[in-house]
């Protein structure tokens, strides 16, 4: 009797469970993953214990699918050119400078690979289209060139610089010298580092650190920016030269690695760091990772990171990194739909849970009492969320990707010493932003293909003669012939593209 009554009640917990499955709504995702440290960590994002209570909430199931990191640009492009789209791509914005589709978003929507979402988004995507109406930087920067929001991509409530530069606190405290402001310390205590240490200051190989760390205070930046609204290049203004000609001074008195030209990486080596080599220098936050290793050598060893250098005490840098409130990350993967997807609105109420008060919420931080509890009305991740080392969260347990509103996820980190979790916000602290341009400009694909072809040879001979003025190879009373011969390579051109696109800009209208 038992066996039988087991018998009925299996059938019954049978057909529920094939009844939930049928009701459960399925599409399908081309994901990029385009993280490193999510690699190795993550075999698909459906095992992520967040993205399954979602799917659990909602009856909704998203398939993943993750092409090989490294081959995503190759792999989209095979699954446009044969037709064979999923219902969502999880693809960058842009590739570079240049949009990830052939031809741009607006060519996308005009081969029927993606669907527009201006006339969708304020019905199935209130909470996401309000967000961009009440931050016109936005949701201009958002706009195809032909007018079109094509993705719903990510929005941060705090962006804080990645990296910036580092100097030897320990050598600092040793030698009595406050930390360097302007360019002025920066010399004292660059020549105290060099003459009682034999130490240098890290530069990259173009001539410049990232993102314009040290010449910013010069106004002269490597690359486009604007003043009251007319648009310049930083190769072609004055300050480039004074930069440069501090820089020959530094070089010349062996302040700066000799062989900063012949060390093509981003980040200096570890081994020049921790043997002291380095006073000095850019990279990301890793303060645990370089503490570690440097104090294996010497117990004394300590970092901290320092503001970008300026002129005089006081000044404000307009250009550079700096600390956002509200912005929205392009050089990034967002999350676009095709036309195969049969049911969009489903897809954007979907994504549009993550764009909400409590919805940012649950992004940032997961599931409450699982993967973070509340300490002083405070989030802070639970052991199973954080981890520690160089992979600063258990992507299984936290989300990651191209939507959403993310809150400051770092401020929750049990694993992030207070020194790394403020060092981005003094890596900004003095930039006001006032001379930035927005991160994504409306060009036509006309201008777009030919700000490329320039650029490429404008970068091409920077890169082989700015190096040259720093070293004296070639004396800075030959820099006009250099403006010159950047003019005939064609950037004053480039600068009259930048402005008419940034006047375009300028002139949108945040609307329905």
């Amino acid at each position: 009797m038992r066996s039988k009554h087991f018998l009925i009640l299996l059938v019954l917990v049978l057909c529920l469970l094939s009844l939930s499955l049928a009701e459960q709504k399925t599409f399908n995702a081309w994901w990029g993953l385009y993280s490193q440290s999510m690699i190795g960590a993550v075999n698909n994002l459906e095992d992520n214990l967040i993205w399954q209570d979602y799917f659990k909430k909602t009856g909704i199931r998203i398939k993943f699918y993750h092409p090989p990191f490294g081959k995503e640009a190759e792999n989209f492009n095979l699954a446009i050119a044969s037709g064979d789209l999923s219902d969502i791509f999880h693809v960058l914005y842009y590739n570079g400078t240049v949009p990830s589709y052939p031809g741009g978003w607006d060519k996308a929507i005009e081969d029927k690979a993606i669907i527009r979402l201006n006339e969708l988004l304020p019905k199935y995507a209130p909470n996401y289209y309000k967000m961009l109406k009440s931050n016109p930087d936005i949701y201009k920067t958002l706009l195809t060139p032909g007018g079109s929001i094509v993705c719903i991509a990510p929005i941060a409530d705090v962006w804080k610089p990645w990296g910036g530069l580092y100097i030897r606190k320990d050598w600092l405290d040793e030698f009595k010298l406050p930390v360097p402001v302007t360019y002025n310390d920066w010399y004292r205590v660059l020549k105290t580092f060099k003459d009682k240490k034999g130490a240098v200051m890290q530069l990259l190989y173009v001539g410049f650190h990232m993102y314009d760390a040290f010449n910013a205070g010069y106004n002269a930046p490597y690359g486009f920016y604007q003043v009251n609204g007319t648009v310049k290049h930083g190769l072609l203004e004055n300050g480039m030269r004074e930069y440069l000609s501090m820089m020959n001074k530094w070089y010349k008195e062996g302040l700066i690695d000799k062989d900063f030209y012949a060390v093509r990486d981003y980040y200096p080596k570890e081994s020049a760091v921790i043997s002291g080599k380095y006073g000095a220098f850019f990279s990301y936050n890793g303060f645990a990772y370089y503490e570690t290793l440097g104090k294996s050598k010497d117990p004394k060893f300590e970092l901290i990171a320092v503001a970008p250098p300026v002129k005089k005490k006081g000044d404000k840098l307009h250009i550079g990194q700096r600390v956002r409130n509200m912005y929205v990350n392009l050089t990034g993967p967002a999350v676009f739909i095709t036309t195969k997807c049969k049911e969009p609105e489903t897809i954007l109420k979907f994504f549009d849970y993550f764009y909400s008060p409590e919805g940012s919420i649950y992004w940032t931080y997961g599931i409450e009492g699982k993967t973070f509890v509340y300490e002083n009305n405070k989030p802070k991740f639970t052991d199973l969320a954080a981890s520690g080392g160089r992979t600063p969260y258990n992507w299984n347990c936290v989300l990651s990707g191209g939507f959403g509103y993310q809150k400051d996820r770092d401020a929750a980190n049990p694993n992030m010493s207070k020194k790394e979790y403020e060092a981005g916000f003094v890596w900004g602290s003095n930039n006001d932003g006032a001379y930035g341009l927005p991160d994504s400009l409306p060009f036509t694909k006309e201008e777009q293909e030919k700000v490329s072809k320039i650029m490429t040879d404008v970068t091409t001979y920077a890169e082989e003669n700015i190096p040259k003025f720093i070293t004296g190879a070639i004396p800075l009373s030959q820099y006009s012939k250099f403006i010159s011969q950047l003019k005939k390579i064609g950037l004053e051109e480039v600068v009259k593209i930048y402005q008419n696109a940034y006047d375009r800009y300028q002139g949108i209208k945040v609307g329905d």
